[in-house]
């Protein structure tokens, strides 16, 4: 009389223990990849303030860096950045812009984030400037840096180093809620509107 087919302790060990390091493997590379993406979002926004502020050095006008999270009216766009060339700035009234160059994306799953930091200003807690462009046919209220022509900042107002956070979000029913992927801080000077990380 012969056995019935089947496994035998050792090889359901083996099976276990193969799919256990396969499942460490994903989890290292998915924790490596979350961090990646928030690195990458960090120095693409840090690359774009340098951008504006070149921008507005060299055309010598006030130009906007414009932060775009994902919202309910457009809850499959990723968070963007665009930079506009303004005709002229003045604090509290809306501006007319002219963009000058396509949206920059973030890395996907990644926002920016309301959060202060030592009593920082976080730049998505100023007023937002509203900007219209493309000869008025389109406007929108940003949360934005503002660059003068000089290299400093315009806006947000006040004295201190402004703050911008860029970490992992997701959009549920209509509301930015943050993920466990971490969080980078830039802070932007006023003088010079350099950004620097604050956890580096």
């Amino acid at each position: 009389m012969g056995h019935a087919p089947g496994f035998t302790l050792i090889e359901l060990l083996v099976v276990i223990a193969i799919i256990g390091s396969l499942l460490a493997i994903s989890v290292s590379l998915f924790k490596r990849t979350g961090s990646e993406s928030l690195r990458t979002s960090a120095d693409r926004f840090m690359s774009m303030v340098e951008q504006g502020r070149t921008a507005a050095i060299t055309r010598r006008k006030p130009v906007a860096l414009v932060l775009i999270n994902p919202s309910s009216q457009n809850p499959d766009r990723p968070a963007q950045l665009g930079l506009f060339e303004l005709a002229e700035w003045e604090s509290g009234k809306p501006a007319v812009g002219t963009q000058i160059q396509r949206y920059e994306t973030i890395s996907p799953g990644m926002a920016f984030l309301p959060d202060d930091e030592d009593g920082m200003m976080n730049v998505l807690e100023a007023p937002a400037i509203r900007l219209t462009w493309k000869n008025g046919q389109e406007s929108a209220d940003f949360p934005a840096l503002v660059f003068s022509p000089r290299g400093g900042l315009l806006s947000p107002a006040g004295s201190e180093p402004v703050l911008v956070s860029v970490g992992g979000a997701v959009l549920r029913n209509g509301t930015l809620v943050v993920t466990k992927s971490g969080r980078r801080d830039i802070r932007v000077g006023r003088v010079v509107a350099r950004p620097w990380l604050l956890d580096e």
